[in-house]
């Protein structure tokens, strides 16, 4: 998992302008991400990152939607994670995964993810909030202090650094599914997934940050984000 120590808020700072971290205030994704992770997502809401993990299984229109809570925080904001689209680049298979903080005035974030044997390499990245235009921004090179090739990068299935311990039943507010049960191998986290869940597999997961717990599955999803993206320019 790569986490805020990876992209110095400095150097996070020059890349992306203030006004747009308020959107996507101290992203390392993965995941995206682990995939999505971010840390404050959309910076709105004060929270610390959410984990997207597990085994990537995308289906496009398909998602699901979670509950977040972090400890230390009375607020348990609700996320939705979809599969809005596909598209080939130099190759490889790619997906547009887009992430909706829901709330009274929603903010979306989307990115494509590129598939690469056990890699998610995140391409293009895109965010709007509620009754402004998409912006566009350049994906940053990681620092060469850093051992990773792209702050943007996560694995495909992270089941190779858990163990299984086991079959589960577990009851969310999205259902009730039978679960494979794993903790990671350094005992960091926790998660229950589920193939009848897209694209993570995920139905819950805790670690020392908090828990996301599913509440509903996503049906036909599609794009939030409308419009012509405007590049957002580095010396801006």
């Amino acid at each position: 998992m790569i986490d805020n120590a990876v992209i110095p808020s400095g150097w996070l700072a020059r890349r992306w302008p203030v006004r747009t971290l308020g959107i996507i205030r101290a992203i390392t994704l993965i995941f995206l991400i682990s995939v999505a992770a971010s840390a404050q997502r959309f910076g709105a809401t004060g929270l610390g990152p959410a984990d997207f993990r597990g085994q990537f299984n995308p289906v496009v229109g398909s998602g699901a939607a979670y509950r977040l809570e972090v400890a230390g925080s009375p607020l348990k904001p609700e996320e939705e994670v979809t599969i809005v689209g596909r598209e080939t680049v130099d190759g490889k298979e790619g997906y547009w995964i887009e992430f909706a903080m829901l709330s009274e005035s929603p903010r979306y974030i989307k990115t494509l993810l590129l598939v690469d044997g056990n890699e998610l390499l995140s391409k293009r990245l895109i965010t709007q909030s509620a009754d402004m235009p998409p912006v566009e921004l350049p994906l940053p090179e990681a620092p060469k202090s850093t051992p990773f090739k792209s702050p943007f990068v996560t694995p495909a299935d992270n089941r190779q650094i858990a163990d299984k311990l086991g079959t589960e039943t577990i009851t969310t507010p999205g259902g009730t599914f039978d679960c494979d049960h794993y903790r990671a191998k350094d005992g960091s986290w926790e998660e229950w997934l589920s193939p009848q869940v897209t694209p993570w597999g995920l139905v819950k997961t805790t670690s020392r940050i908090g828990t996301m717990t599913l509440t509903r599955v996503v049906t036909n999803a599609t794009d939030h984000i409308t419009g012509t993206p405007r590049l957002e320019n580095d010396d801006r």
